[in-house]
């Protein structure tokens, strides 16, 4: 959760137009991962409910950098170290 919040922060810092979206994979656990977010000060900008399969998502947690035009641009998948951080940090 850290990486998140500090992704949300410096997106909003930047003014950066990124949307910050979480998903899950029930409806049911929703709710549970908004309390998440809001409990660690992730202000993201939704909660959706996905599924994973039908968007070859394999593992959790995975970043997807998509445009405005539903184009995917980058990929990173697993916990980051501290260089992939950095990557996606500047991808804002």
């Amino acid at each position: 959760m850290p990486f998140y919040k500090r992704l949300v922060d410096e997106r909003n810092q930047k003014g950066s137009q990124v949307k910050v979206i979480a998903a899950v994979s029930q409806e049911g656990a929703k709710a549970e991962e908004q309390q998440k977010l809001a409990a660690a000060g992730v202000n993201a900008d939704g909660v959706v409910v996905l599924d994973f399969n039908s968007v070859k998502l394999r593992g959790t947690p995975t970043i997807v950098l998509v445009d405005n035009k539903g184009e995917v641009h980058e990929v990173w998948v697993g916990k980051q170290a501290a260089s992939g951080e950095e990557e996606i940090l500047e991808a804002l």
